[in-house]
């Protein structure tokens, strides 16, 4: 899993995390899902604060800033914020029902004596999305996320050996 992969699945957990929702289940907002008002225990931990902090410091440099999601294209660093939360953070889990065909052994869809096609339908859960929200500007903001994210590790690692040796002196 790579950085950006790793922190494209703690965005798409944030939600859940902040309103202690197992994952996987509904995100209404129309008062039929119980969620509680405090944070959850997953909350508390380092990966969603510097998730946090990241989307903050997105939102405080959003017009100092830009990222590029295309060659020669560019949008503000609050854009690709609202493009990320929109595309991972907010989304919804809908139940379709899709018809799926039984095949025979060569691939083709099976038929019945009167002709009809066999098969069943299937629920299969669909991820809905903001109508306006892009992928391929959410990924920038992700990539952008990825540098600060690795940057604050890197500082991290360093206050600590310099605690170290202090200690140690």
């Amino acid at each position: 899993m790579t950085e950006s992969e790793s922190i494209a699945w703690l965005l798409e957990r944030m939600e859940d995390a902040l309103m202690e929702r197992p994952s996987g289940t509904s995100n209404e907002r129309n008062g039929r899902n119980s969620v509680l008002l405090k944070p959850g225990p997953w909350w508390n931990s380092p990966a969603f604060k510097e998730i946090s902090r990241c989307l903050d410091l997105m939102r405080n440099q959003a017009r100092q800033q830009s990222v590029t999601y295309a060659p020669g294209k560019t949008c503000s660093l609050g854009c690709a914020r609202w493009h990320v939360i929109a595309w991972y953070v907010s989304t919804d889990t809908r139940t379709t029902m899709t018809w799926k065909d039984r095949l025979d052994d060569k691939g083709r869809p099976r038929r019945g004596k009167k002709g009809q096609r066999l098969g069943e339908y299937k629920r299969e859960p669909e991820v809905c999305r903001h109508r306006d929200a892009r992928q391929d500007r959410a990924e920038a903001g992700v990539a952008w996320i990825a540098t600060q994210f690795k940057a604050w590790d890197n500082t991290k690692l360093a206050i600590e050996r310099w605690q170290d040796k202090i200690a140690a002196s």
